[in-house]
């Protein structure tokens, strides 16, 4: 899977000629590279297999680390470079 499910439905709004926010996703790889670098990997291979409770604990946690600490630079900077471009043209389209 390259792009999750919330981004494949938007592309396919957009190609059947309906409006999108415009924006750029992330692949899942990328995701991956990211919650490595924080060292998330075990949490979230955790989540799968603790109750509930524990998951919701876990969910915090991955949401937090992912929210408050930089993007790695190998994500970071192409993704900037994505935006720059994406201003540039003027696209309000997303770009997947």
């Amino acid at each position: 899977m390259r792009m999750g499910a919330k981004a494949a439905n938007l592309v396919a709004l957009r190609r059947a000629g309906l409006p999108t926010p415009g924006g750029l996703c992330l692949s899942a790889a990328a995701y991956r590279v990211q919650t490595a670098a924080l060292g998330l990997d075990e949490s979230i291979e955790r989540y799968a297999v603790v109750d509930p409770i524990e998951q919701r604990r876990l969910s915090v946690e991955i949401r937090l680390k992912l929210y408050e600490q930089p993007i790695a630079p190998y994500i970071l900077t192409p993704l900037l470079k994505a935006f720059g471009s994406q201003r540039a043209a003027g696209s309000g389209k997303a770009s997947c």
